[in-house]
Formats: structure tokens, sequence, C-alpha cells
């Protein structure tokens, strides 16, 4: 048998063949990214920032309560600012109108309390709604001990709640002669994003929350003071940046002990 004689790699380069490779000019595509692959490498560590941030809201307290500091004082007093649209209402002709909202809500124990809401629309006019919001996921899944007792969680699933209302609203045009307020029927259904969680914030305030609500007015006949033939009957979506405060009302103070002399 005759040795054959070892080959060289395929991937060896000759001297002269390496320096024709060192010498060769760039194609046009070497140093140039895909316009696609910047703009995600934009994108993603937004992404990433804000996972981490809802991540860490609600991580950060996962108390054995799961009360969040609702019982520190006697009642929350939450006030609200923000816009919404209205629709349906024959004010606007139907077509939905931008609206502007200012509302306050004193809620004992954070879960029921009266409402009193304002909300203005160039198109529809304006009204005020004076009533009672209940929400009853909190008190319930505490007694029961059923919270997930991850605080951004609770705080966003326990913060459903609903709204009845009466509704003070005037029955005619700004250019009427006489333009006489009427009463309407308000209910609503809301819950709230938490922004700044409770554990976050320190001293009197309870966080920050963007609250989604839903808000439907029945000012038909039978809920209106006067006879007139204008359906005002609407529904209302409103968004409003909500910042809640701690307050003590002196509900669990213990009055003064006297001792008889004798």
């Amino acid at each position: 048998m005759h040795a054959v004689p070892d080959s060289p790699p395929k991937h060896a380069l000759s001297a002269p063949h390496r320096r024709d490779a060192a010498t060769a000019p760039a194609t046009r595509s070497e140093g140039r990214r895909p316009a696609n692959v910047s703009s995600s490498r934009r994108v993603a560590p937004t992404l990433v920032a804000l996972i981490g941030w809802f991540a860490t809201q609600g991580a950060h307290a996962q108390e054995d309560d799961a009360v969040y500091r609702r019982l520190d004082t006697d009642a929350t007093l939450a006030l609200g600012v923000g816009a919404g649209a209205v629709l349906g209402n024959d004010a606007s002709e139907g077509n939905a109108a931008g609206a502007a909202v200012v509302e306050a809500r004193l809620r004992i124990l954070d879960a029921a309390g009266p409402v009193l809401a304002y909300r203005w629309s160039h198109a529809a006019g304006g009204h005020l709604a004076v009533g009672v919001e209940v929400r009853p996921l909190w008190p319930m899944l505490w007694l029961i001990d059923k919270p997930t007792r991850v605080e951004w969680v609770d705080l966003l699933v326990q913060s459903l709640g609903v709204e009845l209302a009466a509704v003070l609203l005037p029955l005619g045009q700004p250019s009427d002669v006489d333009v006489n307020p009427g009463v309407a029927l308000s209910v609503g259904v809301a819950f709230e994003i938490p922004l700044v969680v409770p554990s976050r914030v320190r001293g009197v305030s309870r966080g920050v929350f963007l609250r989604l609500a839903a808000r439907r007015i029945d000012a038909t006949r039978r809920f209106r003071s006067t006879s007139a033939d204008r359906d005002l009957s609407e529904w209302s979506l409103n968004a409003t940046l909500q910042i809640t405060l701690g307050l003590d009302v002196g509900a669990d103070a213990e009055p003064p002990r006297y001792r008889l002399r004798r």
C-alpha cells in the first residue's frame, strides 16, 4: 500500500490569498444595520423598564394581613380630575362629545361612602352628581382570607365598585328664557389602576390611581322634574387621575372617663 500524503485543510489559505482577502474592499452591506433591528433595540429597553416597574409595584409589598394601610385611618378622601366622553345626548346630537370631570369621594374604611362629582361638556352641558359608592370586594375577600397578598393585584381587583347617584342637570339650552333644573338617575361602575401603591408613600398619602369609569344617566320623563320633550339620557366614559389621602374623623376615639368623688 502506498501512503497517501495528507492534504491541507480546505479552509487554509495561502499567503497571497490571505493578502488578497485582507486588502479586498468591504462590501456595501458591511457596517450597516437593518432599520428594523435598530428600532427594535430602542423599543426593547423601554418595554423591559415598563414591565420591571409594574413588577416592582406588585411585588414590593406582600403583607400578611393584605390591608395595605386601609385601617390606619377611619376614612379615605379621593380627589380626582380628568376627562371623558359623552355618548347619546340629545344636546350633542347623538355624537361623542368631550367632557371635563372633577370629583371627590369619601370612603369609610375604603369600602363605601358619599360621592360628589361635576362633569362639564361644551356640547352636552354640565351636571352635578351626588350619590353613594360601594366597593364590596376588599372587605369580602379580606374577611374570608382570599386575597392574593400581592399589593398591586389586590388593589386593582378590590377597587371594583358600583355607584348610585342623583344627577342635577338643566333641562333646557342656555339660550332659553326659562331653564329649570331637573333630576336624573345615575348608575355607574368603575375600577382603579394603581400607579403609586400605598406602601410606596408615607404620611397621609394613600397612593395615586387611574380611575376608569362608565356611567349611565337616565334622564327620561319618569326621572325628571319637568315634562320637557328633550331627553338628556347619556352614557359617560371617564378617566381621572386620583390622589387618595387618609383621614381620621375620630370614630375610634375613646370618650373621656370620669371618676365620681364621694
